[in-house]
Parts: structure tokens; C-alpha cells; sequence
């Protein structure tokens, strides 16, 4: 099943074309589709780093662009043995539990091995 935001493409952009409410929207799939949108959002680029040094660069990227009020980031973990993947998936999905990011997914249009995950902050 395709996720919210995707689904809620058309809607989105109908509705900020048009100024108008539109179809109903999820805040979260808009959060994520804008943050997608977004070719200027700060990137993080996790190639060549260790688990622990992507623990601590990850925890400090997403702090800092929260509080500089940045709409979404991108992290770019590669595929490499899929450590790193696990281990920014795991935080992101912690972070989330806490509230301290909105949401986070794989690009649209990406196949499920992407190396890029947005995070809606």
C-alpha cells in the first residue's frame, strides 16, 4: 500500500494552486511531501562514517535544522552493508516517538533499497 503522502500528491498540489482547502490532507503527508519539494533543504551525507560517528552527526544535524526552523532535511546514508541504514532508521523512528521530527520516508519515485531518506521536521 502506498504511503499517505504519496496518495496525497494530487490534493497537495491542487490545494496550494488553488489557495483553497481541497481534498482533505494529512498535516503529516504535507510535512513530508513539501519537505521532499524542497531541492534547497540542508542535506546530511552519511558515506564513509562509522555507527557511531552517524549517531552523534545525525543527532546534531537534526537538532540544529530543527531550531533554525528548517521545514525538512534530507540524510544520505548509502547502501554499502545496510549498518547505517539501520541505525538512522532507528533513530528516526525514535526521534519521531519523541516528537522531535514529524515523520520521515524514502523519496518518491525511489525503490525500496534508496539510499536517501526525507525527514519532515
Amino acid at each position: 500500500m502506498p504511503k499517505p503522502w504519496k496518495q496525497n500528491r494530487e490534493a497537495f498540489a491542487s490545494a496550494e494552486a488553488s489557495g483553497s482547502e481541497g481534498k482533505e490532507t494529512d498535516p503529516t503527508a504535507i510535512a513530508l511531501l513539501k519537505a521532499e519539494l524542497d531541492y534547497n533543504a540542508p542535506k546530511l551525507d552519511l558515506h564513509g562514517q562509522n555507527v557511531p560517528e552517524t549517531k552523534r552527526l545525525l543527532a546534531q544535524f537534526i537538532e540544529n535544522n530543527a531550531a533554525s526552523g528548517v521545514a525538512g532535511v534530507r540524510v544520505i546514508y548509502g547502501v554499502g552493508t545496510g549498518a547505517l541504514q539501520d541505525v538512522v532508521f532507528k533513530m528516526l523512528a525514535q526521534m519521531k516517538e519523541r516528537g522531535a521530527i514529524v515523520d520521515y520516508a524514502s523519496p518518491v519515485g525511489h525503490a525500496s533499497q534508496s539510499s536517501t531518506v526525507i525527514v519532515a521536521l
